[in-house]
């Protein structure tokens, strides 16, 4: 068993507040039973936690969004420009927003939230950034999200 710090389990508490957080805010959502299990497992397997073990349950639960999105994959135009700092943000400010449900400046908001909550439609975001818009595409049966310029489609 490791030894763990105050700095250890400072950082797990922060955590769990914030997974606890999130489940107050999505009481009357489906997750908050997903979440307030993870919690308990937090709790229970990490009772003294390592630092590397926590942040690795917290990023998951932390950064889990609304749906599945399978494998998450960029085209060469989008890969390449995030070699720049700046649009590499913007794209992760994207998907980030998009993770939340978040569609940016999408005219189909409401049939990406009927795709949410029904599972059998793909969803479509479209974010502005410094390179021009950007989609975000997870299809029908969220095996895989494409972040894509619109000349890429």
């Amino acid at each position: 068993m490791s030894r763990t710090t105050g700095k250890d389990n400072d950082l797990f508490h922060v955590c769990r507040d914030a997974i606890r957080t999130l489940v107050k805010k999505e009481s009357r959502n489906k997750r908050a039973a997903d979440l307030q299990s993870k919690i308990a497992h937090l709790e229970y397997r990490l009772g003294k936690p390592t630092a590397a073990k926590v942040k690795k349950v917290a990023v998951k639960v932390l950064t889990a969004g609304k749906f599945e999105l399978g494998r998450v994959v960029q085209t060469r135009g989008v890969n390449h420009k995030s070699r720049e700092p700046q649009f590499k943000r913007e794209v992760e400010d994207a998907f980030r927003k998009y993770q939340r449900g978040d569609w940016g400046i999408s005219k189909d908001k409401r049939m990406n939230n009927q795709a949410v909550k029904n599972g059998d439609d793909r969803i479509m975001g479209v974010y502005p950034t410094s390179e021009g818009d950007i989609w975000i595409i997870t299809e029908w049966d969220r095996s895989v999200t494409t972040m894509l310029f619109p000349s890429e489609y």
